[in-house]
């Protein structure tokens, strides 16, 4: 059973934390690259690399990986939040990925008295996958509980 936490937890290492490990400090990041789009990042965000951006109370990353290399799931970092100690409700929910439908998870972790939420989802795109973790501070109903700026990534199928 160690082995499966010690594993899980190395995978999201590597899916999720390998592009902070090369980002440059005091470099500035006008503009991000999203399934071969390039959009330009508003005042009011900040993007720490090329694939992720962050708002006052919330943040989004996207990372693309080989088929076959990377499980297309999300058990792996449903496993690492629960290893950490979070309690985690699942949700399924239809989105919009470029006028693509897409199935993927809304997920409330649980600590004492505090939630977060995330939107999950996990797409083929151009012989890659692309995992796109949206964090939130609040539950996402509808594309007006979206940040302006994801709306442009991401929406509810309605």
């Amino acid at each position: 059973m160690k082995t499966i936490t010690y594993r899980t937890t190395a995978l999201f290492l590597l899916l999720f934390l390998n592009q902070r490990l090369f980002a440059q400090e005091g470099f500035i990041i006008d503009s991000v690259s999203f399934c071969s789009l390039t959009m330009a990042v508003p005042d009011t965000c900040v993007a720490k690399t090329k694939h992720s951006v962050a708002g006052k109370d919330w943040s989004i990353e996207w990372s693309y990986h080989n088929k076959g290399r990377y499980p297309s799931t999300k058990r792996p970092y449903v496993g690492f939040m629960k290893a950490v100690g979070y309690k985690v409700k699942e949700k399924k929910a239809q989105f919009l990925i470029h006028n693509k439908q897409v199935q993927g998870s809304i997920l409330t972790f649980i600590d004492d008295d505090k939630e977060s939420y995330s939107i999950y989802v996990s797409m083929p795109v151009n012989k890659q996958i692309m995992i796109l973790l949206l964090s939130l501070n609040h539950y996402p109903v509808n594309n007006s509980s979206l940040p302006g700026f994801v709306k442009k990534i991401i929406q509810f199928k309605q």
